[in-house]
């Protein structure tokens, strides 16, 4: 039993097993497929390499704060850490970046390759970032053309977010 009455579904009871199990298999297949998985990703103000190879990230941000209306961020870096399922593996990875309309504002090709734990760290290194509105950005990473993982930042006024500041304070 997997918690499905047979007056919620229309599958006769006969091929009901058959067609949850080839499900499941499908699902499972999908799973063991997924040649690329992302441990962790940073937005931040500098990041490199030790001579180890471990990546030190530096100013972990979420937000920016515009000087002007210039329309760009003069310099971040985006770093993140993938396992593969290959040790000393290349993978190719798709870094995308799009603006709150879910435009590309920046789209970069890198590769990474895995060490002896399947692990592959990348700094990548942004000049100019073109950030032409406020509202909520999204970094995404890209492997063979799906998504292994993504985060959020978030481009705001600091003007707004002292007024928000000083309302919600009078109003309690």
């Amino acid at each position: 039993s997997c918690g499905t009455s047979m007056q919620d579904t229309e599958i006769p009871p006969e091929t009901m097993t058959n067609q949850l199990r080839v499900k499941l298999l499908m699902i499972r297949n999908k799973v063991r497929m997924a040649e690329l998985k992302l441990e962790i990703i940073a937005l931040c103000d500098y990041a490199d390499y030790s001579r180890e190879g471990k990546v030190n990230l530096f100013g972990i941000f979420d937000e920016i704060y515009p000087q002007g209306l210039s329309g760009t961020y003069s310099r971040c870096f985006i770093a993140f850490t993938v396992i593969g399922q290959k040790n000393n593996h290349s993978y190719k990875i798709k870094v995308i970046v799009k603006d709150p309309q879910k435009k590309h504002i920046l789209e970069q090709d890198v590769e990474a390759t895995t060490g002896r734990n399947r692990k592959a760290n990348f700094v990548f290194e942004v000049n100019s970032m073109q950030i032409p509105t406020k509202g909520i950005y999204t970094i995404s990473l890209l492997h063979n053309q799906t998504e292994i993982g993504s985060t959020h930042f978030q481009v705001t006024d600091p003007v707004d977010d002292l007024q928000t500041q000083k309302k919600s304070t009078t109003q309690h």
